[in-house]
């Protein structure tokens, strides 16, 4: 009966099982706050355990993958344990072989004998023939149908699934990884494991060795297959992707890089949109005086086209700008000559001594105002337009129009 209850109530959940809501209850109460000591233990038990539920569970969690619903993780992990009972029964069936090649291997000999090592080179020898490396490949081509089909995956998530086997009979905390310029590989007791070539190697160059629940921040710091839309992740979701790995990780520089790669990304995206208040804190979190500098930009001309010329001036004032503050005027007194409200818009063209835009100011009055007397024949109808005709005595004066300035004073003097 409890066994039913629990497929009912599971059929309805978001999660494929207890276990997933073990973790998603985990990560939802995580914050900046939280003890990083503990976090780390609790990371550790949960890779121990199943390592790739948690990290599939985050990227959906965390990246909002598309392709990464209930019903298709539960293939996933039916996959991952194809994998896991395939690589046992090849592991069993070929030990002394495994042990026999390992001796062969460019390692110290006193590592002939480790049984941990050979576990280690038992998913070597298993994931060779079946094995893909491409890079920013999306984990889910990982996990396939060992029979039927290859295993495509990045090198982050090539060591997740080594991970995942290690753990089947030994703790994940015997191996670290080890970061190479845009790389990870396995590391061993002085061994390094490339698992994208299934090879022994000995990295010299490289940025550090980290423990293995490390591999949450790199995977979650990792974008996969940006040229197909179903992997399409918000600048957004990196966000709150970058502030988690930033809470797990101790290798805080890297993550810093990457919170900024994603706050930028961010920032950028929001521009994009034309969110500018939103990208201006992303670019003031990051210091970056150059994009904050290009937002404020890009917001007045956006404000401009729009005729929004109040929040065009406030960014212009935020630019500190004097030329952006000057173009959002003159786009002003221009469209105040337009309406033909020529007052205010000699106020703004004196705003900016422009006395080009105050001529034309003069010019498009005196032709508005002409046209309000252009139909007078007689002595009578002058003299009822005579204070328009004075007005266009002074503008002419002022735009020396002599043969204006005659014909008008001649009207008057009637």
């Amino acid at each position: 009966m409890n066994s039913f209850l629990c497929m009912f109530i599971n059929f309805f959940s978001s999660y494929t099982d207890q276990q997933e809501k073990n973790i998603d209850v985990f990560l939802s109460n995580l914050s900046s706050g939280s003890n990083k000591a503990k976090v780390r233990l609790k990371i550790r038990e949960l890779l121990q355990k199943d390592i790739i539920r948690t990290i599939l569970l985050i990227e959906y969690k965390f990246k909002k993958y598309k392709t990464l619903k209930k019903s298709f993780r539960k293939v996933l992990y039916r996959n991952a344990d194809l994998i896991k009972q395939d690589f046992w029964r090849f592991f069993n069936a070929n030990n002394e072989v495994l042990q026999a090649h390992l001796k062969q291997q460019n390692i110290p000999v006193e590592k002939h004998e480790d049984e941990k090592l050979l576990l280690l080179f038992g998913i070597m020898q298993y994931l060779l023939p079946k094995l893909k490396y491409r890079p920013g490949s999306a984990f889910e081509k990982l996990l396939r149908n060992p029979k039927n089909e290859k295993l495509i995956g990045d090198c982050n998530q090539i060591v997740t699934l080594y991970l995942a086997l290690y753990s089947l009979k030994y703790s994940v905390n015997d191996v670290q990884l080890k970061l190479t310029p845009g790389h990870v590989c396995l590391h061993y007791r002085g061994i390094d494991i490339e698992t994208t070539t299934g090879k022994f190697e000995h990295y010299q160059k490289h940025d550090g060795l980290l423990d293995t629940e490390e591999i949450i921040s790199i995977n979650l710091l990792d974008i996969s297959d940006q040229d197909e839309a179903r992997y399409e992740i918000s600048p957004k979701k990196m966000l709150e992707a970058a502030g988690l790995a930033y809470i797990f990780s101790s290798h805080r520089s890297l993550v810093e890089k990457n919170l900024h790669v994603a706050y930028h990304n961010l920032g950028v995206h929001y521009m994009r949109e034309h969110n500018f208040s939103e990208a201006e804190i992303c670019f003031q979190k990051n210091k970056d005086s150059k994009n904050l500098q290009s937002c404020y930009e890009n917001a007045v001309s956006y404000f401009l086209q729009q005729k929004k010329y109040f929040q065009a001036e406030k960014y212009a004032l935020k630019s500190k700008d004097h030329k952006l503050k000057k173009i959002v005027i003159q786009h002003q007194a221009v469209d105040l000559l337009n309406y033909k409200k020529f007052n205010a818009a000699r106020s703004k063209f004196r705003q900016i001594s422009n006395q080009n835009g105050l001529r034309s100011c003069d010019q498009n009055e005196l032709h508005y105002l002409y046209q309000k007397i252009k139909h007078c024949r007689t002595s009578a109808d002058y003299k009822r337009n005579k204070r328009t005709i004075r007005q266009m005595l002074d503008l002419a004066e002022s735009l020396k129009k002599q043969d204006v300035v005659r014909f008008c004073n001649d009207v008057l003097a009637e």
